[in-house]
């Protein structure tokens, strides 16, 4: 899951933050997980690891694991769909779990535990990892890519959410300028990140300087020298995702946030004023009735809320108290 490769740098990105993507609703760490990229020159690559670097180049588990965690998938219910990130520090509690199991249990539970999260290690990467248990832990966690991660790019993409600590070595004479799209003639936003700097400079930024709102993208060139494949950085955040399943939904999405459904039976969503099924209707259906395996991903803060507000929705056909219903919430230190 590691590559490292030798390449000229010219400033290098490093993503460091901590707690998860979508905590419980109730919880002050709104959009805070840590996700890491490195990367050189010439190929695209994008990664979802945990520590790591973004570099522009000139040529082209307990409680805290299954929180927030719906088991079932089955249909007339709605439910969320994994929302935490295996960051290094959860890779090494893991590690921790699986100690002086024999291999067969050992992947047994680090699939199960595994599978709470968006980025989940998958059967071969548990066989690696419980053959690893007898290594120090972030020693193991590093040898599948959970603490250390380097890979090529050109052009950077990375991931990066609201509450991301982004550290900046630079590596060249560059500066960091965020614009309107991809583009290098796309119009500027605002004032530069920050102005030009040379080799060797090193700058946190912890005010989502470098990060986007859960299903957004922001783009970043530097001013003097972009190029289509060079020089620039995406950075990106998943959408909160809901599933229609078996039970009640409780997430956390915050106005400005994007929301996916996922249907997984023929249900419509409506707003409801409380909690109860038979609680005061809000307006129009957000959605009209769809069928299993119908997706689509609400920008328009249609199923988000503002800081200290909870809002409530149902199917309006197939309600129950704990069934078909959906609570999304946003913690008032969310405040943008």
């Amino acid at each position: 899951m590691t590559m490292k490769i030798a390449a000229r740098f010219l400033f290098t990105a490093v993503i460091t933050c901590a707690a998860a993507n979508n905590p419980v609703a109730g919880s002050d760490d709104h959009h805070l997980h840590r996700r890491t990229l490195t990367a050189s020159s010439n190929t695209t690559t994008t990664a979802s690891l945990l520590q790591a670097d973004a570099v522009f180049g000139r040529d082209a588990a307990a409680d805290e694991f299954s929180s927030n965690m719906v088991a079932s998938e089955s249909s007339n219910a709605i439910k969320s769909a994994p929302q935490k990130i295996m960051t290094c520090p959860k890779c090494k509690k893991l590690v921790g779990m699986l100690v002086d199991m024999s291999l067969k249990n050992c992947k047994k539970k680090c699939l199960k535990i595994s599978a709470n999260f968006i980025n989940p290690c998958n059967n071969s990467c548990c066989e690696k990892l419980c053959k690893l248990t007898d290594k120090p832990e972030k020693q193991a966690c590093n040898k599948i890519g959970y603490c250390t991660a380097i890979i090529e790019f050109g052009m950077s993409r990375i991931e990066a959410c609201e509450g991301n600590d982004v550290k900046v070595v630079w590596q060249g004479f560059h500066n960091i300028q965020e614009t309107a799209e991809e583009k290098c003639d796309s119009a500027t936003i605002g004032a530069q990140i920050t102005d030009f700097h040379d080799a060797g400079y090193v700058k946190t930024f912890k005010n989502n300087e470098l990060s986007a709102a859960p299903g957004k993208t922001r783009y970043f060139k530097d001013s003097s020298q972009c190029g289509a494949n060079a020089n620039r950085i995406e950075v990106s955040c998943p959408p909160v995702i809901a599933k229609f399943g078996m039970s009640v939904s409780r997430i956390i999405a915050c106005e400005g946030d994007a929301v996916k459904v996922v249907w997984k039976g023929n249900h419509d969503i409506q707003e409801t004023l409380k909690r109860t099924c038979v609680s005061k209707e809000i307006g129009a259906p957000i959605s009209d009735y769809q069928e299993p395996g119908y997706e689509k991903t609400f920008r328009n803060n249609e199923l988000s809320a503002a800081p200290g507000e909870t809002r409530y929705f149902k199917c309006s056909s197939h309600c129950g108290n704990k069934a078909n219903r959906m609570e999304v919430s946003c913690p008032v230190s969310a405040a943008r």
